[in-house]
């Protein structure tokens, strides 16, 4: 009972310091290798006011805070589609997709506000909207740093994927981690075929127009059947990969896909 509890301990404390280097290496990335030149000329401008004894009353009205906020999605957009290209596997991932867009229209906001705070400092908009504009750039600045920390994450741990994939046992684990996941979204799909086919109906209507539907039923019949044999062959094929692999030596393997499909049965 000790040793359990001892072994948990260790466990949770190893973890917790890692999860603790991991968020000070993200941090130091995020201020250090971005956010700090996005926000300098900002500093440098309130450090110029306060020393020249001025007014910070209209400070959040200035062009500045929107430029940095673009630097800040137009980096997070490098990052994402930087990860994408060079670390994700699957072809399609609506997590990165809907965050690259997500940023896309952040930044065309971020745009437009931008030509609002010039056209207001030229005296070519009405007066009276000023606080709207300076509450609209803050907000952005601040979504736009949060975006930048998040992309600077989702960066740090695609690297340590790539770093974790020069070791053999490492990528095999996370290879293993990626088929475990495609077999479960795969086994949902089978399990909602084999309900939708359960519920076909059983007889067809009569007259001309039930044998038109029943000779197109019978086609389409014919090839679910002929996919079905190509999925068979690549089921025994995937499962004698599978063992090729956990037994850590080379197996012989049979491609049954390819067999299939000289036989002609496509």
């Amino acid at each position: 009972m000790l040793n359990t509890i001892r072994a948990y301990l260790e466990g949770a404390l190893t973890r917790t310091s890692e999860a603790l280097t991991s968020a000070n290496r993200t941090l130091n990335l995020w201020i250090f290798g971005d956010l700090i030149y996005a926000v300098l000329p900002l500093l440098v401008l309130a450090a110029i006011t306060a020393l020249l004894g001025q007014s910070f009353e209209g400070f959040l009205r200035i062009k500045e805070w929107s430029f940095a906020t673009i630097i800040f999605f137009g980096v997070s957009i490098r990052n994402l589609v930087r990860l994408k290209v060079r670390i994700q596997h699957t072809p399609k991932s609506y997590k990165l997709d809907t965050g690259v867009q997500m940023y896309v229209m952040l930044l065309i906001a971020s745009v437009l506000v931008l030509a609002l705070v010039i056209l207001s400092e030229k005296n070519v908009l009405p007066t009276g909207h000023e606080k709207l504009l300076s509450i609209s750039q803050f907000m952005l600045f601040c979504i736009g740093g949060l975006s930048l920390l998040m992309s600077v994450e989702a960066r740090d741990v695609g690297i340590n994927w790539a770093k974790r994939g020069t070791d053999p046992a490492s990528t095999t684990e996370w290879r293993l981690r990626q088929v475990n996941r495609e077999l479960s979204n795969t086994e949902e799909r089978l399990s909602y075929l084999a309900d939708a086919i359960a519920n076909f109906p059983q007889k067809a209507s009569a007259g001309s127009e039930g044998d038109t539907r029943l000779h197109d039923d019978k086609r389409a019949t014919s090839i679910a059947f002929s996919t079905l044999e190509r999925i068979s062959a690549m089921t025994k094929d995937i499962e004698c990969n599978l063992e090729r692999v956990l037994a850590g030596k080379v197996k012989d393997c049979v491609d049954h896909s390819a067999n299939l499909n000289s036989s002609g049965k496509v």
